[in-house]
């Protein structure tokens, strides 16, 4: 037993080095950038007041993106972060813009959610407030956070790439594939909605995984699985 574990430790281990070996030039190039980040960060000079305000952005926004991510994922305990933070997030926005009648505030950092600004004055920009004004205050937020729960979902299409790759099969599988060996004309027409829409992902790589997992419903979900594990055991993937 203790071989065995042993044995597939090891092929994963050389499995991982093979893939990196074959995308050397997208590694060299990501150290690259990290390395030329942490040089950035760390050396003083003028440009720390541009470090620090894109430090400021990416926590922001980084932060979005991992309650996204947990939404998805969960980890069993049904966390539901649009409920808990971004809803709030959008509550909060919401009342400030009608009370102050301007979107001119802050939403992080000091003085957020507050119709006054750092010098006490209140503000001159008194506007009328509309959904498409709380749409463009929120707007940003609002798509990382559900970039965040698309990476989320991300977990199944790879376990489905694993899978194919290893030669397992299932019923959707099959499925997918009877349906890519019948004749055009002979075919329904949510059938051939799925042809339509595995070529379009064969086309599109992996950013039609990415919209894929955007959409939560359990049929496409199902679909785009079988459609990884069909282009995998093809002679190009695309995963």
């Amino acid at each position: 037993m203790q071989s065995s574990v042993d044995s597939a430790t090891w092929e994963g281990i050389v499995f991982t080095y093979l893939h990196l070996a074959d995308q050397f030039k997208v590694v060299v190039s990501a150290f690259a950038v990290i390395l030329l980040a942490l040089l950035l960060y760390h050396v003083d000079g003028p440009h720390q007041s541009t470090v620090s305000a894109v430090e400021e952005q990416l926590l922001w926004y980084g932060w979005w993106i991992l309650l996204g991510i947990s939404s998805s994922i969960g980890f069993g305990t049904g966390l539901h972060t649009f409920v808990m933070f971004l809803g709030p997030h959008i509550a909060a926005v919401t009342i400030t813009a009608y009370t102050c009648k301007t979107l001119n505030f802050k939403v992080r950092g000091d003085d957020s959610f507050n119709c006054f600004d750092a010098t006490g004055s209140s503000s001159n920009e008194l506007v009328l407030i509309s959904v498409w004004h709380i749409f463009s205050k929120v707007k940003s937020e609002s798509f990382f956070w559900g970039l965040g729960t698309a990476i989320g979902e991300l977990p199944p299409y790879f376990v489905a790439r694993a899978s194919s790759a290893a030669g397992q099969s299932d019923e959707e599988f099959s499925g997918f594939q009877n349906i890519l060996e019948k004749d055009p004309d002979t075919l329904s027409i949510w059938e051939k909605l799925q042809v339509v829409m595995f070529n379009i992902m064969r086309k599109l790589g992996f950013w039609g995984i990415l919209l894929c997992a955007s959409v939560s419903t359990s049929k496409l979900t199902k679909l785009a699985i079988a459609i990884i594990k069909v282009s995998y055991a093809d002679t190009k993937p695309f995963v």
